[in-house]
């Protein structure tokens, strides 16, 4: 259906080898012009930018999306909701993995909005010592509100003990980051000569920010060498000898600088293919082994009381209510629009309820008694 409506010649799914049983299921419903093409298991495999190349060869330019080079870039359960959409079928529920220091990991499709406390509880998963990531320990971040909610755009639950080492990394203060990077950094440069975007040919060079950063007396700004970054935090968790926060150098950086569309400043890297981190490795170096489980796709039959509607995307500016405070709406309603010429997606109600709270980022609706 999709490449009906784009016009595209070429359908190419790319899957991870190791995922072999999928493999076989999904070759018995290829159609003419749809291929597979296996990938090997490194992290990041998903960044839309080095999956192009991966799989098509075609380096998108620095500032740019794959769609300027003719190209569209879809995970499953995007062409899952497509084709729910095709029998008016509304996003209200959302395919989530609750894994890590629990006693069961599971993959669930829960209502969008709801929070975590309602999915630990429904689980039964004790948070005495414990702390949860949203999606995932290298992209994701903390969820220090109990009342967090699950959004579109929400991958995963990694619960964590409160004494792990990546745990008690990501709970240091910026400003803690930073008085030891001025203290600690030696200009190894292997923040970024293990960037996956650097390899590719963009200017994202996070050892200039960390240069300028150690040798500056007052952070008045930072040099150009963020925009690009995809922010897998490779530089902090895999790259820095001294296991500084590069990361959250770049992403400070990087909201300091205007996007901007620029061609490569060199070839692709000869040693990017030998770079590419195993991500077994990575597993090993975070000290998350034991984590390191299945988790089955269960049917879940949790029917929170209230949900939390995120207005706020992935990308784009909050969206515009459609309702207000005491309507009754049912399940698959319409919430709120994106605003005339802005980036967004309509979002619909995940229970039948009452609207009891509008707010700049949320739209909570209670479940009627």
């Amino acid at each position: 259906l999709v490449m009906q409506v784009t016009g595209a010649q070429r359908a190419l799914f790319a899957l991870k080898e190791k995922y072999s049983g999928i493999a076989t299921l999904l070759k018995n419903h290829l159609k003419d012009g749809m291929s597979l093409t296996p990938l090997g298991d490194y992290y990041p495999a998903g960044d839309e930018i080095l999956l192009t190349y991966d799989v098509t060869g075609t380096v998108i330019p620095e500032g740019s999306l794959p769609l300027s080079k003719g190209i569209l870039v879809s995970n499953a359960e995007t062409l899952y909701n497509i084709s729910l959409a095709m029998d008016s079928e509304p996003v209200i529920e959302k395919f989530l993995t609750i894994t890590g220091a629990v006693d069961t990991p599971v993959t669930v499709k829960v209502p969008i909005g709801v929070m975590l406390n309602d999915i630990l509880h429904h689980f039964r998963i004790p948070m005495e010592d414990r702390v949860p990531f949203i999606d995932g320990v290298m992209m994701g971040t903390i969820a220090d509100d109990p009342r967090t909610p699950i959004a579109k755009t929400t991958s995963g639950i990694v619960i964590l003990p409160g004494n792990h080492p990546v745990v008690r990394k990501r709970k240091r203060s910026t400003d803690q980051d930073i008085r030891i990077i001025k203290s600690a950094c030696d200009q190894c440069s292997y923040c970024t000569e293990y960037c996956p975007r650097y390899l590719l040919g963009h200017r994202v060079e996070p050892h200039r920010i960390m240069r300028d950063l150690s040798l500056s007396r007052e952070n008045s700004g930072y040099p150009d060498y963020a925009i690009g970054c995809v922010e897998c935090s490779l530089c902090t968790f895999f790259a820095c000898p001294e296991a500084l926060s590069t990361d959250i150098i770049m992403k400070k950086a990087k909201k300091q600088q205007e996007p901007k569309e620029r061609e490569r400043s060199r070839s692709i890297h000869p040693m990017r293919e030998f770079r590419k981190v195993p991500a077994q490795r990575l597993i090993r170096r975070l000290s998350l082994d034991a984590f390191d489980r299945t988790a089955p796709f269960t049917t879940c039959t949790m029917k929170p009381r209230t949900v939390r509607v995120p207005l706020t995307q992935y990308t784009g500016k909050p969206l515009r209510s459609l309702k207000k405070e005491g309507d009754r709406v049912s399940k698959g309603d319409q919430l709120a629009l994106p605003e005339e010429q802005a980036n967004g997606a309509v979002i619909h109600a995940s229970i039948t309820g009452i609207i009891t709270k509008i707010e700049k980022d949320t739209i909570t609706i209670e479940h009627e008694a």
